[in-house]
């Protein structure tokens, strides 16, 4: 299977919509087509993952078959994953469309200027502003920037 290597600066269009760049795309097509899922991480960066990568990760949340929402813990952690995550097709010309929720959550401006970063199996969108941070967070840690 391809992975999704590099980063690219991109511009949100003003309908709230991001061009991918076109070296992505053909990842997608092998990873399952143009089904993805939207998710928002912690960090406050726009997953895009290929459809069948989130399946893998619903499975390992899941505990391998079972319901993993035995416990209040649990729902909530479910709860809060799920609630921000939204399936999507890329459109024939590249797009995807940012739900309005998301974009605020991530502080996503249309006409904004953002970087989507590979992470291997999957993409990220981050703004320019956070992705400088993370960069210089990762960096300077104590472990070294680790390549």
């Amino acid at each position: 299977m391809k992975r999704f290597y590099g980063q690219e600066r991109c511009k949100l269009e003003a309908n709230s919509r991001l061009k991918l760049p076109s070296q992505y795309l053909e990842v997608f097509q092998e990873h399952g087509g143009e089904r993805v899922v939207l998710h928002c991480w912690p960090e406050r960066c726009l997953g895009i993952l290929p459809e069948s990568t989130w399946e893998v990760y619903c499975q390992q949340l899941s505990g391998q078959g079972g319901t993993g929402l035995m416990t209040p813990e649990q729902r909530s952690r479910s709860r809060l994953i799920f609630s921000y995550t939204s399936p999507d097709t890329i459109t024939a010309q590249g797009r995807i469309t940012i739900p309005e929720m998301f974009r605020e959550f991530l502080g996503f401006e249309p006409g904004s200027k953002v970087v989507v970063v590979s992470t291997g199996d999957s993409l990220e969108v981050w703004s320019e502003s956070r992705w400088a941070e993370e960069v210089n967070r990762v960096m300077n840690s104590q472990d070294g920037p680790g390549f």
